[in-house]
This record gives C-alpha cells, sequence and structure tokens, in this order.
C-alpha cells in the first residue's frame, strides 16, 4: 500500500540516505505494544510504502547508520525471540536473532553498535563489534542497574548514555554520563529534569526518546511532552527547541534521524497529525511539508 505523507501515528524515523528510510507506527489505543507497521521511503519522505504489517511480528525500535537502516522486532509473548534486521544499501535485508532481549539499539558502523534491555530482563548495556551477531556485556554500565534509557556510539572510544532516576516534584531526573575510553570509565556530564533543568524553565517530566548525532557533532535528545535539547558539547551543557516540539496530545517523544552529510528528518505529532521536518543544514534549520489544513508553527 502506497501513502503520501507521514503514516498516521509515526513514532519512529530512521534515514540511511537523505532518500531512504524507514518510519515506525503504532496504535496508541494498544498503547504501541502489540499493533505495529512499518514504512518505508526512497523519496526523502514524500511517499511510503508498507513493508510489515500489525499482523506480523510486532516491530519496537528503528535506527540507521549512513547507508543502513535497522529495526528490531518480537512476537506478541513475552518469551518470543527478539530480531535484528538489517539492510546495507540496496542490499536483501538479514535477519538476526538476537539472544539478549534487547529493547533499544544505536548503530556507530554497520559492525558496532550499543544495546540496552528492557528493565524486566535484567537491565543490561550491551555491545556488539559484529553487526549484531553476538552481544556481550559492556566493561562499566553507569546507570548502575537499570538499563541506559538511551545511548549513542560517538567514536571507537566516545559515546554517551542517558540513565533516568527516579521521579520526582519535577519528573524523572535524566543523567547524561560520557566515555572516553570505550566504557571502562564514565564522567557525569549532565543532569536534566528532577527539579534541577538547567537548560531552561520548562519541566522536563517525559520520559526520554532518542540521543541521536547530527554530521556536525551535535547531540539531540527527544523528550516526551517536551520540547528537543541540544548539545554542541557532547552532553555537557543542553539548550532547549521548544519550535521543534511536538503538541500537547502527543504522548511519545518526537523521533529525529539524520542522513548523510547535511539531511535531517524530525517526526511529531501537530493538530492530532504525524507532521515530518526536513533540514538541508544539518539541523540548523527546519522546513514542515506542506499540509492540508492549519500549518504547524516553527
Amino acid at each position: 500500500m502506497l501513502i503520501t505523507g507521514l503514516p498516521a501515528h509515526a513514532t519512529q524515523l530512521a534515514f540511511a540516505s537523505s532518500r531512504r528510510g524507514l518510519a515506525l507506527t503504532c496504535a496508541p489505543e494498544q498503547r504501541c505494544r502489540t499493533r505495529s507497521a512499518l514504512y518505508r521511503t526512497s523519496d526523502g519522505g514524500l511517499t511510503w510504502r508498507r513493508i510489515l504489517s500489525s499482523g506480523e511480528p510486532r516491530v519496537f525500535a528503528v535506527e540507521s547508520v549512513p547507508n543502513v537502516v535497522a529495526w528490531l522486532t518480537s512476537g506478541r509473548s513475552r518469551t518470543a525471540p527478539v530480531h535484528l534486521h538489517e539492510q546495507v544499501g540496496r542490499a536483501a535485508t538479514t535477519v538476526i536473532t538476537v539472544r539478549p532481549r534487547l529493547a533499544t539499539i544505536a548503530f556507530r558502523t554497520r559492525a558496532r553498535a550499543w544495546g540496552a534491555t528492557a528493565p524486566a530482563v535484567g537491565g543490561r548495556f550491551l555491545v556488539t563489534t559484529d553487526a549484531g551477531q553476538t552481544w556481550t556485556d559492556a566493561p562499566r554500565n553507569p546507570c548502575g542497574r537499570s538499563a541506559p534509557a538511551a545511548l549513542r556510539p560517538v567514536t571507537a572510544a566516545t559515546g554517551l548514555v542517558v540513565c533516568v532516576g527516579r521521579r520526582g516534584a519535577g519528573g524523572q531526573a535524566k543523567s547524561v554520563y560520557r566515555t572516553a575510553d570505550g566504557g571502562r570509565h564514565w564522567r557525569l556530564q549532565a543532569r536534566i529534569g528532577g527539579g534541577r533543568t538547567p537548560v531552561g524553565a520548562i519541566p522536563l517530566a517525559g520520559a526520554v526518546g532518542r540521543l541521536v548525532r547530527s554530521p556536525d557533532g551535535r547531540l539531540w535528545m527527544t523528550i516526551a511532552r517536551g520540547p528537543m535539547l541540544v548539545s554542541t558539547d557532547l552532553g555537557r551543557h543542553w539548550r532547549q527547541r521548544a519550535d521543534l516540539a511536538p503538541d500537547g496530545a502527543a504522548r511519545a517523544a518526537p523521533s529525529i534521524a539524520f542522513a548523510g552529510r547535511k539531511a535531517g528528518f524530525i517526526d511529531r505529532i501537530c493538530g492530532g497529525r504525524a507532521d515530518l521536518l526536513r533540514s538541508g543544514d544539518r539541523g540548523a534549520t527546519w522546513q514542515a511539508a506542506p499540509r492540508a489544513g492549519a500549518p504547524c508553527a516553527l
């Protein structure tokens, strides 16, 4: 089925190039736990074709690095295996059974990635160096016994994770940690929310969505029901991009993806509809796709 514009209820984006990408959608009435669909675009998000429907294994995470897109699926039971689907360029998709029950994944290259399991299955922080064939525990987990809420490997030695603390009056505190030696040691970079909000006066009580790095080195953190956060110094300081936040009707965090040297994409809920923003300058400016009805103000 071919549709024009971003699919309804799109919750995650992943682009391998300025034209090829994936969009994950889920059913809000099911809280995104069971029904889901995966769409592919080859024209920069103008049109989308469904490639995996809700009647098939549940899709729950998508991710990309240049020229590679990947997604995680599982069956409906809690004991169903988790599968990692990878497509390099226009080659056929490969499917790998992942033994740890990953809940999220973040690639640095096709071969090297970080992953985290759900808290219900131990909250592990894992790494792979063979494109997901095998996974081992990271040298050290800065989140203690909890899995990172978001993670992003940057180089072979450098990477960042976001740990979520207990909920307080200001929401759940988010702690950003950085490693410079492959995960053996971690340094606290910043605390956000939970009564400490150094990036502005808006409470950042929502859950962390994704942590993404743009080609110019900036970090982008998405927050449910809150503004997008941007850091230019690898997580030490963050500022808000309230103009890129979803509207009040959105429960999920917006999704952001960068592909190539300049192209960027954001999906968000605006006016109760999925809205796609595009950037051609590494995220400095964003333009919304033409839409019927009142446009979203940037």
